[in-house]
């Protein structure tokens, strides 16, 4: 479902590749609607999120060179209760 993931201007090149369903990428405040094999490609500080808006589950690869990204998802991420499959929705925090 529909969730934004927060804006990144991290220090690695993220290379996310749907797998299934629709992805909407925001780069550099261009709009793209990609679909499962689409290969996108986020140079170093270059402003970007992306967000499922279909009613269907969307799965993706990311894969981030260098190492580090770990990091943010520590920082600003939440545990999921033992046994639960999916988190909770955003907070405007």
């Amino acid at each position: 479902m529909g969730s934004d993931c927060p804006t990144g201007r991290r220090a690695s090149t993220p290379r996310p590749q749907p797998g299934r369903g629709r992805i909407t990428f925001s780069v550099n405040e261009e709009k793209i609607v990609a679909k499962a094999g689409t290969f996108a490609n986020m140079p170093v500080g270059t402003p970007h999120s992306f967000k499922n808006e279909s009613s269907q589950t969307a799965k993706m690869l990311i894969s981030v060179a260098p190492a580090g990204l770990e990091q943010m998802f520590f920082e600003v991420g939440v545990l999921l209760a033992e046994g639960a499959t999916t988190a909770l929705p955003p907070t405007m925090k």
